[in-house]
């Protein structure tokens, strides 16, 4: 089912109990939204606003851009599409799972992650007049050898880890890489368990 009306505004329950929804169109999901069944909820185009969603299901984003404030519980996939002047929240037990080749875009972006994020693949991009700053509480399991850089440039990438920076799959001497323009200022665990992580901008133990 695809839907590509004008707008679309959500407080109750998205059941898709099989197959999926396509949402072409600008969409808000406020709080008390509910994504429950056995099939998938595909956000595909359009402006999208998830704040405080409960995710039983599969929401995934393949298209389009992400803003303002949202509050994940649940599973989230990122496949493609952008974070744009957004403030995004994973919950303790959430979970970001960030897939596919694609370059994954966030610039003026506050991320912090209570839960696991799962860097299977692609790029991150962030960056620029508001800079990008990267708050880990929890896990962020860097699973292939992929970059964070500051492509937006301008107030440049912060990522300040309070919990576990992992990488937990990679082959030498290829690497997870930290690119100029990225601070890294870790006040809990960086965990190497394969291949390399690099640094080439600011690192300090705090």
């Amino acid at each position: 089912t695809t839907m590509a009306i004008s707008a679309f505004n959500n407080a109750g329950t998205i059941d898709v109990q099989t197959n999926s929804v396509i949402f072409q169109t600008d969409a808000t999901f406020s709080p008390g939204s509910v994504f429950n069944g056995a099939g998938s909820t595909i956000l595909s185009s359009g402006t999208f606003n998830i704040n405080g969603a409960t995710i039983n299901s599969t929401l995934q984003l393949n298209g389009g851009s992400v803003g303002g404030t949202n509050i994940l519980s649940g599973t989230f996939i990122w496949n493609n599409g952008s974070f744009n002047n957004a403030t995004l929240m994973i919950t303790l037990g959430g979970t970001l799972n960030i897939i596919g080749a694609n370059i994954h875009d966030m610039p003026n972006c506050t991320f912090i992650n209570n839960g696991t994020v799962t860097w299977a693949s692609g790029t991150i991009r962030g960056g620029n007049t508001s800079g990008t700053f990267i708050f880990n509480y929890g896990l962020w399991d860097a699973q292939s050898d992929q970059e964070l850089n500051n492509a937006y440039g301008v107030a440049g990438v912060f990522f300040n880890n309070f919990g576990t920076f992992r990488k937990s799959a990679g082959t030498k001497p290829n690497s997870t890489t930290i690119q100029s323009g990225v601070a890294f200022v870790n006040n809990g665990t960086v965990d190497a368990q394969n291949g390399l992580i690099q640094f080439y901008g600011s690192f300090a133990n705090s």
